[in-house]
Parts: C-alpha cells; sequence; structure tokens
C-alpha cells in the first residue's frame, strides 16, 4: 500500500525530480516547471528542497559554484540595469505633422533632455548589495535576543540589563512587604 503522503509513487517522483532538477539548472521560474510536469508550484517547491538537502548531503552542489553562477546572473542584470539607465537619459524627441495648403507637410521636431529614470539606479544598487552579501562583504550583524524574544540592538550591555532587572525586582520586593506589613497576619490571632 503506497504511503497516502506520496501519491505519486516513487518511481513518478524520481523522474519528476530528475526533470525538475534539469529544467532548474536551465533557470527555468519554479511555475514554468510546475506547468511543463503538469505539477502544483507547491510540489516543484518541495521537490526543490528535497533536491537541494540531497546535493548538499552528497556533495554534487558546490557552494562556491552556486557563488559563481548567481554572481554572473547579477553581472547579466547589472549590465541590463546600466543599459536601461544611459536609454532612459537619452533625449526625447517628439514630431509632428501639419499640413498647411500653401506650404505643404509642415513637419515640426522637439527635442526635450531627460534627467534619467532612477528606477535603473536602484536596480543597479540592488545588484551591488546582492554581490557583497554573496561575497561576504559586510560586516556580520550582531544580535541579541532578549529574553522576551524581541531583537536589541548591538550595544546591547548585559550588566546594565541585570542592574535594571535587580532593582525592578526590589522595587517590587519592597512593595510586596509594605502591602504585606498593612495587611494583618492571618496567622496571629487579633487581641
Amino acid at each position: 500500500m503506497p504511503n497516502q503522503k506520496n501519491k505519486r509513487g516513487q518511481r513518478r517522483q524520481t523522474e519528476d525530480r530528475n526533470r525538475i532538477a534539469r529544467l532548474y539548472k536551465e533557470g527555468r521560474p519554479q511555475a514554468e516547471i510546475a506547468d511543463a510536469l503538469g505539477l502544483t508550484p507547491q510540489q516543484v517547491r518541495a521537490d526543490l528542497v528535497a533536491l537541494h538537502r540531497l546535493w548538499l548531503q552528497t556533495g554534487l552542489l558546490d557552494l562556491d559554484e552556486a557563488r559563481g553562477k548567481e554572481l554572473v546572473r547579477l553581472d547579466r542584470l547589472e549590465v541590463e540595469y546600466w543599459t536601461g539607465w544611459r536609454e532612459s537619459q537619452k533625449d526625447d524627441q517628439t514630431v509632428t505633422e501639419a499640413d498647411d495648403s500653401q506650404l505643404g507637410v509642415k513637419k515640426t521636431v522637439r527635442t526635450r533632455g531627460q534627467a534619467g529614470n532612477p528606477a535603473f539606479l536602484q536596480g543597479v544598487m540592488e545588484c551591488v548589495r546582492e554581490r557583497c552579501k554573496i561575497l561576504g562583504l559586510y560586516a556580520p550583524e550582531r544580535h541579541v535576543v532578549s529574553n522576551k524574544g524581541a531583537d536589541v540592538p548591538g550595544n546591547y550591555d548585559p550588566k546594565a540589563e541585570l542592574r535594571i532587572r535587580l532593582t525592578q525586582f526590589s522595587e517590587r520586593t519592597l512593595e510586596v512587604s509594605a502591602v504585606r506589613q498593612d495587611r494583618p497576619d492571618p496567622d496571629v490571632p487579633e487581641v
């Protein structure tokens, strides 16, 4: 009896994963892979996660090679952004034609300078940022998690935190003892 969780069967799953791996290495998006194989995008994602685990365990995925491929992709993308930026700076020409019966067709060319689309520079900046992350050029970020689960800034001082907590504790202790002094002790009989 096949496992209900795996409705495709082991043989079909292996065949699908081989096809998914081939299409994935060609750079195809997950949605396109799902359409090509008749699978759901969620199933393709789950198979890719399993494939990545397998590749890491067997050493088939070389992290240096993967970094290199991503850097090449970023380089291509950055070239496209720079090309778009230069194109967006070119002068804009508007040509209008007016039919004048005495002079014939009158053609007017208006040229207007362009400042460039800043979205292209934003794209270049994203490429540079991603490249720096891949290469590990950023200083590591320090995050200290407090006992409340929230991130605390990098200038966290544990001794100062301890002093604050001890002060709060002693203040609460004094408040509790003051309340107890106001209340009669139930074990002591009243006179």
